[in-house]
C-alpha cells in the first residue's frame, strides 16, 4: 500500500496580510561596536571538500567582516583536525593586510596531522579559523577551550552573538568524504536499478539510472519514478561539493491509485559517497494540494 500523507485541499479562497516591520531587514543592531571580526570564504572555485587529499587544493580568503572599522595588527590563520583543541597548528602567520587570499593544500593538511595523505580517515575534518592580534597588542584566539567534565569544548573567541550577524563566516570546515564516481551508481549507456526508499511519500521502490555521457557524467536520469513507466526525473550532482539538485518537474499527469492530477517533484540533497546512496529532501505536490517535504534515499545497495 503506498505511503501517501493526508493531504488536505483547501476548499476556501484564503487572503494572507503579512505585515512587514522596518527591523526585519538583516541588518545589525543600531549602536553595535564594530570590532574586528574576520570573514573566511572559498574563492577562485577552491575545493570545498577533500575527496582525494593528494589532490585537494583551497584557496582560502580573509577578509574584515567590518572593513571600515577597526584594523587588526596582524591575523595568524589556524587549523585543527576533528575537534581537537588540544592540537592547534599555524598555516599562515604574520597576515598584515585584508582582504588576503591563503591557499592550503591536502599534502599540508596531512604532513601537519601526521596523516597518510593517500587513505585519510573519512568522516573526519579540519577547521579553519584565524587568531587575532589587536593593535593593542591583545590576542583573540581562534580556538580558546574550557573544561568541561573531562571534555575540552571550544568557547567562541567573540562571544555568541556575531554568529547571528547576517552572512558572517568566522570560520571554515572542510570534511574529508570518500571521492565521488558517477559511474558506481550508473552507467553512460543502458541502465542501472537503484532501490529508492521514500517512506514519507510512496514507499519502496526501484528506478533505472542512467548517467549522462562525456563532460556531463553528473547528470543522473532516473526512469520510472514511483513507479510509473518512463516517468523521468534528474538529479543534478555538483562533483566538487558532492551537492544535488533535483529540478522541480512533472513526471505524470495523474498519480497512480489516487485522485490527484500533474504531479511533481523536486528538492535538494547530497551525495553519500562512502555508501553510494543520494540522501535527499523532496518536496511533492499535485494539483489539489502539498504532500510537504520527504525524505528519500536512493542506493545502489
Amino acid at each position: 500500500m503506498k505511503k501517501l500523507n493526508s493531504l488536505m485541499i483547501m476548499l476556501l479562497a484564503v487572503c494572507l496580510f503579512f505585515a512587514c516591520r522596518k527591523n526585519d531587514n538583516p541588518k545589525l543592531p543600531d549602536g553595535i561596536v564594530k570590532s574586528v571580526l574576520p570573514q573566511l570564504s572559498i574563492t577562485g572555485g577552491g575545493d570545498v571538500i577533500i575527496q582525494q587529499m593528494s589532490a585537494f587544493k583551497t584557496n582560502i580568503g580573509i577578509a574584515l567582516y567590518f572593513p571600515n572599522g577597526e584594523q587588526p595588527q596582524k591575523m595568524d590563520l589556524r587549523v585543527i583536525y576533528n575537534g581537537n583543541y588540544n592540537n592547534v597548528q599555524t598555516l599562515q602567520a604574520n597576515i598584515t593586510s585584508f582582504p588576503a587570499t591563503v591557499t592550503v593544500t591536502g599534502p599540508q593538511l596531512a604532513q601537519l596531522f601526521g596523516l597518510n595523505v593517500n587513505n585519510p580517515p573519512t568522516g573526519t575534518s579540519f577547521t579553519v579559523a584565524p587568531d587575532i592580534t589587536l593593535k593593542n597588542g591583545k590576542v583573540i584566539q581562534a580556538f580558546t577551550t574550557a573544561t568541561s567534565g573531562t571534555s575540552v569544548i571550544n568557547l567562541p573567541p567573540y562571544g555568541t552573538d556575531p554568529h547571528a550577524f547576517p552572512n558572517i563566516a568566522l570560520t571554515l570546515n572542510f570534511p574529508i568524504v570518500c571521492p565521488l564516481n558517477m559511474h558506481l551508481y550508473a552507467p553512460e549507456t543502458g541502465y542501472s536499478t537503484l532501490n529508492v526508499q521514500d517512506p514519507d511519500f510512496w514507499g519502496d521502490y526501484t528506478v533505472r539510472a542512467q548517467i549522462g555521457t562525456g563532460a556531463d557524467t553528473a547528470t543522473l536520469t532516473l526512469l520510472d519514478w514511483v513507479q510509473i513507466p518512463n516517468a523521468k526525473v534528474v538529479a543534478n550532482v555538483n562533483v566538487k561539493t558532492q551537492q544535488v539538485t533535483v529540478p522541480t518537474v512533472q513526471y505524470s499527469t495523474t498519480l497512480p491509485g489516487t485522485p490527484y492530477h500533474n504531479p511533481t517533484v523536486g528538492g535538494s540533497g547530497n551525495m553519500s559517497t562512502c555508501d553510494t546512496s543520494i540522501i535527499l529532501s523532496l518536496t511533492n505536490k499535485v494539483t489539489e494540494g502539498n504532500f510537504g517535504v520527504a525524505s528519500t534515499r536512493i542506493s545502489v545497495h
